[in-house]
């Protein structure tokens, strides 16, 4: 038999069984279902829904701003479509007050996405905490089906305080102003002399020796610039007069805390902090330290 009519013809059957399977993979790709719904942009279902499900807001203290997110539709429509916004007053810790925003938000004709805009105010707020506002969307006007994802967004408001790098930084000399057990045992609270603060953020940081007569080791001080008033992190001598209680520092309450403003001078100020919280030495005792600038 010819070689060259059986290699004709093993090519044309390896070609015949390529395109059979060829056909095979089409027709089962073309007969499987989608796993996921598919949107018609013109005629078909909605799927309404918020773009970020969290947005960072930084609110300067004693101001307003405005924050926003994008809320996106699956579909378009040749008429303006009305999103109807609810607040979730569950998940929301930002005073109902302080909140300003559109309920019935407007999705242009022909457009695919609007933004929900919100003013935000601060009035007294607690510049330590992190609050929660939080959005729903409800329904869209002239659309069909609507889907509409949960939860929908939180805004996460933060009260700022910026503070120059170059204020209160340096030499300063520091000594006691109010203090009870230090001197009430011949020696002081923070000892005299001058210290060096050095800004890491919104804080300024030295070391100084705390009732030298008693501890020798320097520590780190921390005082906390927040919104306009000091406040000492905790100090922790490793002192006490009660069994198990510890002898400390800490920082005041902002009522008692004493202040400062960045617009003014850096060259003198007056920190205010509890000595003895925990009340091991006879305590809670307002106490204070100057710091002036050499």
């Amino acid at each position: 038999m010819d070689l060259n009519y059986i290699g004709i013809h093993l090519k044309t059957k390896t070609m015949k069984k390529i395109i059979a399977i060829i056909i095979l993979t089409f027709t089962i790709v073309s007969c499987t279902k989608s796993e996921f719904t598919e949107y018609d942009n013109q005629n078909g279902q909605t799927l309404l829904k918020f773009e970020r499900s969290s947005v960072p807001v930084t609110l300067p203290i004693g101001t307003s701003t405005t924050a926003s997110v994008v809320i996106s539709s699956s579909n378009v429509s040749d008429v303006d479509r009305t999103v109807q916004v609810s607040l979730d007053t569950t998940n929301t810790t930002m005073p109902r007050e302080l909140i300003d925003f559109e309920r019935n938000v407007t999705l242009p004709a022909g457009e695919y996405t609007t933004e929900l805009e919100v003013m935000i105010t601060d009035l007294d707020l607690d510049f330590t905490q992190e609050f929660d506002i939080a959005f729903d969307l409800n329904d869209i006007s002239d659309s069909n089906d609507t889907t509409i994802p949960n939860p929908g967004t939180l805004f996460k408001v933060t009260i700022s305080c910026e503070v120059p790098e170059d204020f209160m930084v340096g030499d300063y000399a520091i000594s006691d102003v109010t203090a009870t057990i230090g001197p009430g045992n011949d020696t002081s609270n923070f000892e005299p002399g001058v210290v060096t603060l050095v800004a890491e953020g919104t804080s300024r940081t030295f070391t100084n020796r705390v009732l030298p007569a008693f501890v020798a080791a320097p520590q780190d001080i921390v005082i906390n610039l927040n919104c306009d008033v000091f406040q000492l992190g905790d100090v922790v001598p490793g002192l006490q007069c009660t069994d198990g209680v510890p002898y400390i520092f800490t920082g005041t309450s902002r009522n008692d805390s004493s202040a400062y403003s960045v617009e003014g001078s850096d060259e003198s100020f007056v920190i205010n902090y509890i000595e003895d919280p925990e009340g091991s030495c006879g305590g809670p005792f307002v106490s204070s330290f100057s710091l002036i600038k050499l």
